[in-house]
């Protein structure tokens, strides 16, 4: 059985998603590649999903949402998700606040598409 892996993006859009998607074609023949979406589904993720990959939608509300956690660690547990790989801050925090609900999955954090200038912030640090 094929480990599988959860993509966690804030959304699916053409312009700064492309590479997720990709790598989850070039990844496919050993990995079950499924997405999670923070916001909204966008129209590289409807492409995705006509392809036959599970792609969700957690509609996250503005500031802090606590719901994501759960919803990531819900879904985590009922795909047996292997691996969660976070891709921007959002997609981290929330992610590793779910592997304290469900523990299983290991987490990946991959960086990239960062406004510039980059001004740090506490959060952030």
């Amino acid at each position: 059985m094929k480990p599988t892996i959860l993509q966690v993006v804030l959304s699916l859009e053409y312009v700064g998603e492309k590479m997720v998607s990709a790598l989850a074609h070039s990844v496919s023949d050993e990995f079950n590649v499924m997405f999670c979406c923070l916001d909204s589904l966008g129209l590289l993720g409807e492409e995705l999903r006509k392809e036959g990959f599970s792609v969700t939608v957690l509609d996250r509300k503005p500031g802090f949402d606590g719901s994501l956690t759960r919803k990531i660690a819900r879904l985590a547990k009922e795909k047996n998700i292997d691996i969660i790989h976070a891709h921007h801050y959002s997609s981290f925090f929330y992610s590793a606040l779910a592997k304290i609900l469900y523990s299983k999955p290991r987490l990946i954090f991959t960086e990239h598409g960062r406004p510039l200038p980059d001004i740090g912030d506490y959060k952030r640090k």
